[in-house]
């Protein structure tokens, strides 16, 4: 019987905990909480004891090493050569956002005993999977990284836009491979196209027809003042509660929330942009390139883009230097979370002088069908922009990678001669891009996986059925793609 491991974080926990019971029948499940919160939950709302609490037993590590110079150069090996080179130990460490409270010894001792516990935790158990968040923090990007040599799929769910109302894709490692999408993608010849064809021209008409921003009926653009206010007074009433309970180092995420006061910093950002910014105005006429911004920090900027790019606004300086003349670049922020970002990465953009700064609330779907092509790090808007028959520029790992419309960019000084190359191409409807499409309408799953900020509550979905056809995903993955 096949081994499962459910890594439950957060939110995660609910989807997870229930699931398992679907998942009992065909496999072996082994639960992982990451704290004693997950394991609470886990037992009161599931009825599932787990003897492991990831963050008890890296304490227990952590109570009995001292830094060894030699396993840390083992450390700083071992990820170079299972990212090929994308990373070394301390351009891992970097893209970890919470380690900025410590110092570097600290850091180093929390490198070692996330190590020790993946490679003792996964001795034993004959896993065949690991299923949890993508890697977004140090802890599970080494997690990944142990998987992979342990020849153990280290595989997490993101949502994408299909036939289905609400559908996700899986994809594995630390550098966003879908495993089923590039599977079927492979496959895929012309005798299978042709019959797909009208499907496929379904799906296409459909999604070009339409302005909507995905997910904007669950995650609003409307900028709630009164929840950020009782955000920033929860946060403070938080800080002066827990600030003494927690351990610098054994509880350093939570302490990192508690100092970063990211309420009140949203809060005076959008304070900020009423007082001192004004969007360009959109003009579709111009020529354009077209670059949306991802939220930092997050795993698709940060591990997902190989470390590189988590400061958006010199690579977005470094993009409009590399344009034709007459050329500009349009940008506009995530629409999803308004005042993250200082007021002043926008200001500084706004120098720039082909770069022209668009409202968040204006369709990415109406800036990419008016563009020349689409620069990204591995955000959605490339996978749109390929749906609209533009090319797309990729500085990161996406899961749409395969695409022989996405073109991989490794070094910023490489865009210039890619886009001078292909800047007069005119893409249509083609072979290339019906496969790229039936490979996404083949590879996924219906049901909803975003659990994070309690947002399931917002869709409008049976429950009980969600669970599932989310279990029977993960049957079908097992069965066809996990050996």
């Amino acid at each position: 019987m096949k081994t499962i491991i459910l890594f439950s974080r957060c939110e995660l926990v609910d989807l997870y905990g229930a699931i398992s019971s679907y998942l009992i029948k065909n496999f072996n499940v082994i639960h992982l909480a990451y704290s004693k919160n997950e394991a609470r939950t886990l037992k009161q709302k599931y009825n599932i004891e787990t003897p492991y609490v990831f963050r008890d037993l890296v304490s227990k590590i952590i109570d009995d090493i001292e830094v060894d110079n030699t396993i840390i150069k083992e450390i700083d090996y071992f990820i170079i050569k299972e990212t090929n080179g994308r990373f070394c130990l301390n351009s891992a460490i970097q893209s970890d956002r919470y380690f900025s409270n410590l110092n570097y010894h600290e850091v180093l001792l929390l490198v070692q005993a996330y190590y020790i516990f993946w490679n003792r935790f996964l001795k034993d158990l004959n896993a065949k999977i690991i299923i949890h968040e993508p890697p977004s923090l140090f802890f599970n990007h080494i997690a990944s990284l142990v998987c992979k040599r342990e020849h153990i799929y280290y595989c997490s769910q993101i949502m994408v836009k299909s036939e289905k109302e609400y559908s996700f894709i899986y994809v594995s490692g630390d550098n966003a491979d879908a495993i089923e999408y590039n599977s079927k993608y492979q496959k895929i010849d012309e005798i299978e196209l042709t019959r797909e064809k009208s499907r496929i021209d379904k799906y296409l008409d459909e999604f070009r027809s339409s302005e909507k921003v995905f997910l904007s009926d669950i995650i609003k653009q409307r900028i709630c003042y009164i929840c950020i206010i009782l955000s920033v007074i929860r946060n403070f009433i938080n800080k002066m509660v827990k600030f003494k309970k927690y351990d610098k180092l054994k509880d350093y995420i939570d302490y990192w929330g508690l100092r970063a006061g990211s309420s009140y910093i949203r809060l005076r950002n959008i304070i900020n942009y009423a007082l001192k910014l004004k969007y360009d105005t959109f003009d579709p006429e111009l020529n354009y390139y077209y670059y949306s911004m991802h939220l930092e920090p997050e795993a698709v900027v940060l591990y997902w883009g190989d470390g590189l790019y988590k400061g958006q606004i010199k690579l977005i300086e470094n993009i409009a230097g590399q344009l034709p003349p007459n050329t500009y670049l349009y940008v506009k922020d995530h629409p999803h979370y308004i005042g993250y970002r200082a007021v002043k990465d926008y200001l500084a953009l706004k120098k720039i002088p082909n770069i022209r700064l668009i409202n968040p609330k204006i369709s990415g779907r109406i800036l990419i069908k008016n563009s020349i092509g689409i620069i990204t790090i591995n955000g959605t808007a490339g996978f749109e922009g390929i749906l609209m028959n533009k090319l797309t520029y990729l500085f990161g790992n996406a899961f749409y990678s395969i695409s022989k419309r996405a073109i991989k960019i490794n070094h910023i000084k490489d865009l210039r001669e890619e886009i001078y190359k292909n800047h007069e191409d005119v893409l249509n409807d083609d072979n290339e891009l019906y496969k790229t499409v039936l490979a996404l309408l083949d590879s996924t799953h219906e049901g909803v996986i975003d659990y994070f900020s309690n947002r399931i509550g917002k869709y409008k979905i049976n429950y009980e059925n969600n669970i599932r056809v989310i279990a029977d995903s993960v049957i079908s993955l097992m069965e066809n793609h996990i050996k």
